[in-house]
Parts: structure tokens; C-alpha cells; sequence
């Protein structure tokens, strides 16, 4: 049983192995008790469908999931707790950066590096993502309130914030928490180019340390607590 029967949101910040958490999901519930909000994807539905679910319909779910922020305009009629995994900043730029060489055209084509990539894209997923999301409050630039207002939803709203690094302890503690039965992962959906952080030059990460202060100080607040809750869960 879900802690107080509340729904669960979990909101997927794309290159945090949220596809692979994705397909537990799916393993551990009924389809109907579940809602995939994904912009793109013929199979998935968009957060502006999701809007319009009516109270009765949504009343059914136990489970939305997908690339959605921590606002509660999103989930009228609802009470939801949320979960998210998050994941080191830079290496979270790396791989998105990876996953964007091979699947975007008009970068791809051109042999952007990285260094470009963040200077002229204007793509919001470099910069201070992580909060973004998780403050529920989008736009650019990321400030102080958004990292404040990120701070607040993750002592007052989140049942669960896991890591990226420790993937394996955070489904653990997931299970544990959600009285998951089937809890075998497999990692999906990874970047097809490997190089990694060790790749790049100290300008480069540099550059996105820049991009994501914030994103790096709310990373270490959920990575401080979680190592603190170690054997409680």
C-alpha cells in the first residue's frame, strides 16, 4: 500500500536512469493505475492531455510519471507525493550532451562539440535543470528562489529523492517504500557515445559547473541525506 494511499508523481529528469525506473514502474502496476506524460512520444500522452483528465479518471491512478515539474497546477484535484532520482550535474550535462550527438540532425551533422553546444544551443537541459524541475517554477535564468523554493518541495513533498550513482540502493529504498515486488533493473535507454567526464577539458566542465551552481547545490543537499538515512530505509 502507497504511504497514506496518496498518489505518487515521479518526475522524470531525463538522464537520471529514469527509463530504466520507468519499466519498474510498469513491471509493478496494473496499466490503469498508471499515466506516462512525455512530450514526442506516440505511445506516451503530453502534460496538456494529462490537464485534461477528468477528477474521476485521475482519482484511478497510483502512479504519474514523466518529464513534469513539481507544480501542483499540473495535478488539480490531487494530493500526490512526488519521487525523483538526480544525478552529479556535470555528468548529467555529459550524458545528455551524448544523447543529443546522436539523435539530434542539425547538431549531430555538424560535429558540434560540447564547448559549442553549451555556448549556442540555448538548450534550458545544461543549465540548472535539476531545480528547475524540482521547484516546479521553469524559466530562465534559474535564481535563488528557485533553489528555495526546490529546498522547500523536497522537505515538505518528496517521499523519495534517490541518485543516479547509487541506482541500485535507490530502487531499493523505492521498493521498500512502495511494497514493490519486482525490483530487476535493467539500464535503458543509454547513450550510445561513451565518453565520459574524463573526455572533456577543464574549460569545458568548468563551463557547466558554471551552468548548474544551483543544480550543484541542491545535488548535494539530496546526496547528504541520503547518505545520512544509509541502513533506515
Amino acid at each position: 500500500m502507497q504511504p497514506e494511499n496518496r498518489q505518487i508523481v515521479i518526475l522524470h529528469i531525463p538522464k537520471t536512469a529514469g527509463t530504466s525506473l520507468r519499466k519498474l514502474v510498469q513491471r509493478n502496476y496494473k496499466k490503469g493505475e498508471c499515466f506516462f506524460v512525455y512530450e514526442k512520444k506516440s505511445r506516451f500522452t503530453t502534460i496538456e492531455e494529462f490537464t485534461k483528465l477528468e477528477q474521476e479518471e485521475r482519482k484511478k491512478l497510483k502512479i504519474v510519471m514523466g518529464h513534469l515539474p513539481c507544480n501542483p497546477l499540473c495535478y488539480s484535484g490531487m494530493e500526490p507525493l512526488y519521487v525523483t532520482i538526480m544525478r552529479k550535474p556535470v555528468e548529467r550535462v555529459i550524458s545528455y550532451y551524448n544523447h543529443i550527438m546522436t539523435r539530434k540532425d542539425g547538431w549531430v551533422s555538424n560535429n558540434v562539440s560540447l564547448m559549442k553546444y553549451l555556448d549556442e544551443s540555448g538548450d534550458q537541459q545544461l543549465s540548472n535543470h535539476q531545480t528547475r524541475i524540482i521547484s516546479g517554477l521553469g524559466g530562465i535564468p534559474i535564481t535563488d528562489d528557485h533553489l528555495r523554493t526546490a529546498l522547500h518541495n523536497l522537505e515538505t513533498s518528496f517521499l523519495f529523492t534517490g541518485l543516479s550513482e547509487e541506482y541500485s540502493e535507490s530502487v531499493r529504498r523505492l521498493a521498500a517504500l512502495l511494497n514493490w515486488t519486482d525490483v530487476t533493473i535493467y539500464r535503458e535507454n543509454q547513450s550510445r557515445v561513451k565518453s565520459g567526464i574524463n573526455y572533456y577539458s577543464k574549460y569545458e566542465i568548468q563551463k557547466i559547473l558554471e551552468l548548474n551552481q544551483y543544480d550543484m547545490e541542491l545535488y548535494n543537499f539530496v546526496r547528504s541525506r541520503f547518505d545520512a538515512s544509509a541502513g533506515v530505509n
